[in-house]
């Protein structure tokens, strides 16, 4: 109707999976979220449908999200944008590579039901309470954080930082050495945006989101990956980096190498542009 009105093309981005995130509010397994999911959001279901199929053109921020729109029955055009940095932070010019600094891990981002920062936050203390030199920096808030700071209460390697300027967010990424994406696979988030801004830091992950993210970690070697939920996997692969400080260095490299060939915007933006234009 939209189009028929203004005489206009009609894209949709896709910047969720939606309705397919709403399921995982339903209790029960995974197979019975989706079973339900189905019927609970049934004419969410018809409404994506029927925008995939008869828009103009498709755009999206992961390669995931294309697919599910082809699954819906699109056969429009489709175009790939990522989430967008605007520069590369080089502020971080050294790593703690001396066993005697603490290794340095940070989150960014909201602390809800879709992370599993309990999981971080219980093996960053259980390891400093050994003796292990791990320091763990979180920045944002949301409707976990009470718990999660009950979790880390008396530790103090563990700091919460709350809401940041960008300045001292920058500065915090500068000054870390690795950056940690704990977001559930059930999450349906195909590239989330604390991809882009680790990257753009050039900071190693560690990450427990599977598909498109875990890919594309895996492809240019900026990480590690671990079982979601999983605490003696996620204190494997910190073990890994606190005693095996030399991957920082390529690893980072390597991050740096991700964001400038897949979220820098002056190269992303221009061709999302010419895709519009040439509808």
């Amino acid at each position: 109707r939209f189009r028929g009105r203004w005489g206009c093309k009609a894209v949709v981005d896709v910047m969720d999976a939606w309705p397919e995130n709403f399921h995982r509010l339903i209790p029960g397994p995974p197979w019975a979220k989706e079973l339900l999911g189905r019927v609970v959001f049934a004419r969410a279901h018809r409404a994506a449908r029927r925008a995939y199929r008869l828009a103009d053109a498709v755009s999206a921020v992961g390669v995931t999200y294309l697919g599910l729109a082809m699954r819906y029955g699109c056969r429009a055009p489709r175009h790939l944008c990522y989430h967008g940095i605007m520069r590369m932070n080089n502020g971080a010019s050294r790593y703690s590579l001396d066993e005697s600094e603490p290794l340095r891990l940070i989150y960014v981002g909201n602390m809800g039901r879709s992370y599993d920062l309990r999981t971080v936050v219980r093996v960053v203390r259980r390891l400093s309470e050994a003796g292990e030199n791990v320091r763990l920096d979180l920045a944002g808030t949301g409707p976990r954080e009470p718990l999660l700071r009950r979790e880390a209460k008396g530790c103090a390697s563990i700091r919460f930082h709350g809401y940041l300027s960008n300045e001292d967010m920058q500065q915090l990424l500068a000054d870390s050495d690795v950056a940690v994406v704990p977001m559930f696979p059930d999450s349906h988030v195909a590239v989330p945006y604390k991809l882009a801004d680790y990257t753009a830091a050039g900071l190693p992950m560690i990450c427990c989101l599977t598909g498109e993210t875990q890919a594309l970690i895996e492809r240019y070697g900026a990480g590690a990956q671990y079982r979601a939920g999983d605490e003696a996997d996620f204190a494997r692969v910190l073990k890994d980096y606190l005693h095996r400080r030399s991957r920082l260095t390529r690893e980072a490299l390597a991050s740096a190498r991700l964001a400038r060939e897949n979220f820098m915007m002056d190269a992303i933006y221009p061709e999302f542009v010419r895709f519009l234009e040439e509808l």
